[in-house]
């Protein structure tokens, strides 16, 4: 996963406001975090996509 790409998008609408701001991938732990513009006043899916 070091070489990887990771294609991520909201499923959903978490909130006014509110996108993806960034995604982060732990090689060791094989994970990978998205992290918002702020709080999701709502839950919503994320679909992700790893490519290579």
């Amino acid at each position: 996963m070091a070489s990887s790409k990771i294609l991520a998008t909201l499923e959903g609408n978490p909130g006014a406001g509110v996108t993806i701001h960034r995604v982060t991938k732990s090689t060791a732990a094989d994970t990978l975090t998205v992290y918002l513009t702020g709080p999701a006043a709502n839950a919503c899916k994320v679909a992700w996509f790893v490519i290579g």
